[in-house]
């Protein structure tokens, strides 16, 4: 009986097939689904057996399934065979909901035939759901200036098929995060992979704008490359070049804050500032004696005037305190 039966799961002869015949009522419907990635959807029925015949390929190196069940139904996993619906079988859900089991072949590669047994134990009809795949995929990833953190991690980068891997990435001081390359693009981040099939993803770090990165310091004389440092023919302070993305050594006058003529208790103050200056706050100060502190001015409305690439040409509207005999402002640019 043992060599017939091994024969109904090897290769289903005719003369097998009478002999699953006669187990419907104890087994219920048979239906054949894929090792990789097969998947069925059932509503039981008060009482209800199914089975499912896996054949598992000869590359396959283990067994892996995920059914979603109440503790109504019971779940049983036999290699070989039918299931015995007993604890000879290879594994049971032992009346737990919602099952799964992972098991890793051992031995010469080759393919491998199991059946699946749910039964519906309960009054009333049950909803199952079954997803057998034993494929796993490598995520690989890889960064220079900073690392990618992976949720879930894995300890050998392998996933199970279908498994979504978080991916965020971090970057070292004084680089900023620029973009995703390979298997993820873009520039969101974090970033999600869904691993179906073997992944490589790149995270792409830049050098952060920060005063210290300026491109124009290593040109600077070698004792005047700090930030409130002056260079070139206006004396401009480095941290403001660097804030208006302006080369003091080759700085012009038009390169220099200016004022317009009061109108209306107003007046302009027009400048230019850098469009990537996180670590700097560039902001406008007055002043009506220049005795005491100065304070932020009554800046009414900003309207850019020109874009210049790297850094635009800003129109700010002044407001003039009431009675002012004199006015002063100043463009002020504060490292955070």
């Amino acid at each position: 009986m043992r060599l017939s039966w091994y024969c109904t799961v090897r290769s289903l002869c005719p003369v097998c097939l009478a002999s699953v015949a006669t187990l419907g009522a104890t087994y219920g419907t048979v239906s054949t689904i894929s090792a990789s990635g097969g998947s069925a959807s059932v509503n039981m029925a008060a009482g209800e057996t199914r089975t499912w015949r896996v054949e598992s390929p000869a590359e396959a190196n283990r067994w892996r399934h995920v059914s979603t069940h109440g503790t109504g139904v019971q779940v049983y996993l036999r290699e070989h065979y039918f299931p015995a619906m007993s604890n000879t079988d290879t594994w049971r859900s032992n009346g737990a909901a919602n099952s799964s089991t992972t098991m890793d072949f051992y031995g010469d590669a080759r393919a491998r035939t199991y059946y699946l047994t749910a039964v519906n134990t309960s009054g009333s009809v049950q909803p199952f759901t079954l997803t057998v795949d034993w494929r796993r995929y490598l995520l690989s990833v890889s960064a220079t200036n900073g690392y990618v953190n992976a949720s879930p991690s894995s300890g050998d980068g392998y996933y199970d098929s279908g498994v979504s891997v978080q991916l965020t990435a971090v970057p070292d001081y004084s680089y900023e995060f620029k973009n995703w390359s390979g298997s993820a693009s873009g520039v969101a981040n974090p970033v999600t992979v869904t691993m179906d099939g073997n992944k490589s993803v790149s995270a792409v770090f830049g050098l952060l704008a920060r005063f210290e990165n300026w491109s124009i310091l290593p040109s600077l004389p070698a004792d005047r490359r700090g930030p409130f440092d002056r260079n070139g023919p206006m004396n401009l302070p480095n941290l403001l070049s660097y804030s208006m993305a302006v080369n003091p050594l080759n700085a012009k006058t038009s390169d220099l804050p200016s004022l317009g003529q009061p109108s209306s208790g107003t007046i302009k103050f027009t400048y230019k500032r850098s469009k990537n200056i996180p670590d700097v706050n560039l902001n406008v100060f007055a002043s009506t004696n220049l005795a005491t502190p100065w304070t932020a001015a009554d800046v009414r409305s900003t309207a850019v005037l020109q874009d210049g690439g790297d850094h635009e040409k800003v129109e700010a509207t002044i407001g003039i305190p009431a009675g002012a005999a004199r006015f002063f402002l100043r463009l002020q640019a504060e490292q955070k």
